[in-house]
């Protein structure tokens, strides 16, 4: 049967209808079978209070976001290039791409090992202090390895790879900043 959200942002779609059947837009004379409408987008606080600081933040937030995006296309050089380059020849050798990194990083890590499996791209993310205690195993020569770091500092990491460039794996790091590590 699911399960019942207490509110849904959107107003399209299967979705919508499995995880809130019967929820209906603010305002509308829709209600549930119990009487109750709750709200699916945009959401209102009862007495109305709010309502222009929230979706203001929200906007400001967003502004934010997509100006930082439109950023990164200054940054996409030779690196970038470079790094498609690897994981291209990685894919296509039978290797498999490693990703790597600590914390928020290594969480980042995780989603584009995801992606890149997704995509066919055979990808795992490895912790890299469980590198250090046995999974150096996991690294092969076909391997290509992405390591993330936002200060481009943090120890595990370059304690990692260190080892893997001993090794010859090809690497690509990715920082927060250029000056880092």
């Amino acid at each position: 049967e699911g399960f019942e959200a207490d509110s849904v942002v959107g107003g399209q779609g299967s979705l919508r209808e499995a995880v809130a059947p019967g929820f209906c837009q603010v305002g509308s004379n829709q209600h549930r079978p119990e009487g109750r409408c709750h709200a699916v987008y945009p959401y209102r606080m009862p007495d109305g209070r709010g309502n222009r600081e929230e979706r203001a933040f929200a906007e400001g937030v967003l502004r934010a976001e997509a100006a930082a995006v439109s950023g990164l296309v200054a940054a996409v050089g030779e690196g970038f290039h470079r790094a498609v380059d690897l994981i291209e020849k990685c894919a296509n050798s039978g290797g498999t791409v490693l990703v790597t990194g600590l914390g928020k990083s290594g969480l980042v890590g995780a989603k584009i090992s995801a992606t890149l499996a997704s995509l066919g791209i055979p990808s795992h993310a490895v912790h890299p202090s469980e590198a250090a205690h046995g999974d150096l195993g996991r690294f092969r020569p076909t391997d290509t390895v992405i390591c993330l770091s936002y200060s481009g500092e943090t120890d595990e990491v370059v304690n990692l790879a260190a080892v893997l460039k001993q090794d010859g794996l090809p690497m690509v790091a990715v920082t927060g900043r250029r000056e880092g590590g």
